[in-house]
């Protein structure tokens, strides 16, 4: 059974696993809630009707994962920004990995 009768993508459940979220395509994206019973071990797999919560013109990732997430009470989802520099300009993400940080932090911070 289809979740989603336009597409989706980066689907997650919510904790209790009775909702599902993910990423409808655009224009514009949006994010997208659909409730769902399993049905146990013996009912069928149902879906509810297909809920969008907000435009998305946030961050989309191009590498498996997502870009949001949601809080475990299901109301709440923390979401990456689009990078922009000081002119409002698109910028790439960059991650910093810092190594051996327990020596740096020791010399920053001597212990007594």
């Amino acid at each position: 059974m289809a979740v989603s009768n336009d597409g989706g993508r980066t689907p997650l459940w919510s904790r209790d696993g009775r909702e599902l979220f993910y990423l409808r395509p655009g224009p514009p994206v949006a994010l997208v809630s659909v409730a769902v019973d399993a049905g146990g071990a013996t009912g069928p797999f149902t879906v509810g009707e297909r809920t969008a919560l907000f435009d998305f013109p946030y961050y989309l990732s191009g590498f498996p994962g997502r870009s949001y997430d949601v809080a475990p009470d299901g109301q709440r989802f923390l979401v990456l920004g689009n990078a922009s520099d000081a002119t409002g300009d698109a910028v790439r993400p960059e991650t910093n990995v810092v190594l051996n940080w327990t020596r740096e932090l020791l010399e920053r911070v001597p212990v007594p």
